[in-house]
């Protein structure tokens, strides 16, 4: 079910990225309402929460799962940060 979700979420980011100047439906709305642009960063969020919920429900030692997550946000941060 959540690799569905993900597959959906992630064919909306493509779709909405690259059409939304065309059809205006799916376009980010301005403060006068909502569309479906405004809604995928939001259920994307939630799929990585109940991703990682998930995970780490696996793993034995929680304090060395979250100390390697926390590393490997930094360093994911610190390259997108960079290479833009």
């Amino acid at each position: 079910m959540l690799d569905t979700f993900i597959r959906v979420r992630t064919w909306n980011f493509i779709v909405l990225d690259d059409a939304g100047g065309v059809y205006p439906r799916i376009d980010h709305s301005p403060w006068n309402g909502c569309t479906l642009a405004d809604f995928v960063m939001p259920f994307f969020l939630f799929i990585v929460g109940v991703a990682i919920a998930l995970a780490l429900k696996r793993i034995p030692k929680i304090k060395y799962a979250v100390r390697k997550i926390i590393l490997r946000t930094l360093k994911l941060l610190f390259w997108g940060i960079i290479l833009q």
